[in-house]
């Protein structure tokens, strides 16, 4: 009998932005009603307490949350009357969802500000979950603005770790990433290798993540399909 009037309290503006995420979490921790998540969202478009719902519902993996949580973040993201940070965050939660729109945002902002001080590490859970191998052509640019001087600097926040790690997570999907993240890695070597220093430690990242992949795949192969596969990288 209470549920009605918490649900009433979330969606008011006049309950304290302190009070009502609390509330939201203990409710929703009770209830387990995504539906009810989608419901307030819509209604408090972009409230301050829009990014606590969004934290619960991106955990949903129903296609129902996952459609509208997409098209929710994408409208958010594209409004330029929404802040700067808001549409970031957008951005980011958009990655996580496996949504190139995001990644492209994100993108577009960091090519844009060409500033080695970003926090690039905070996207490191997000770009954690991505896969999709149409951001390859995409991260090759980010790499390229990554080997710049001034990006070469701060060890704990590097912009080439981040693109590095994404790049194999897409090739780790599966054998078509693979061969396209390899190939593509290449060929960044050898265009850019008169241009930027130590590029050929970029040959170590493809080591490793066809070994990772490999080893990975094998766990999963019969003893004559191993037997094949290795007979293939030798």
């Amino acid at each position: 009998a209470a549920f009605p009037s918490i649900i009433k309290d979330l969606k008011s503006y006049q309950k304290s932005e302190y009070y009502r995420p609390d509330v939201l979490r203990s409710f929703f921790s009770k209830t387990k009603d995504f539906k009810i998540l989608m419901e307030i969202l819509s209604e408090i478009g972009g409230d301050a307490l829009s990014w606590t719902i969004v934290k619960e519902l991106i955990n949903d993996d129903k296609l129902e949350s996952k459609n509208f949580l997409e098209q929710y973040l994408l409208t958010r993201m594209n409004q330029e009357r929404e802040s700067e940070e808001n549409r970031l965050f957008a951005a980011k939660y958009l990655i996580e969802l496996n949504n190139i729109e995001g990644l492209k945002f994100y993108s577009n902002y960091f090519l844009e500000k060409k500033d080695p001080k970003i926090e690039y590490s905070y996207l490191d859970r997000s770009f954690a979950k991505f896969s999709n191998p149409a951001a390859i052509p995409i991260l090759l640019n980010l790499l390229k603005l990554s080997k710049q001087p001034d990006f070469q600097l701060d060890n704990f926040n590097r912009l080439d770790a981040l693109v590095l790690d994404l790049l194999h997570n897409i090739g780790m999907a599966n054998d078509d990433n693979l061969t396209e993240v390899t190939k593509r890695l290449i060929i960044f070597i050898e265009e850019n290798k008169g241009i930027f220093p130590n590029l050929n430690f970029l040959y170590l990242n493809i080591d490793r993540l066809q070994h990772q992949f490999y080893m990975q795949k094998s766990t999963n192969l019969t003893i004559e399909e191993a037997i094949r596969e290795y007979q293939q990288l030798i």
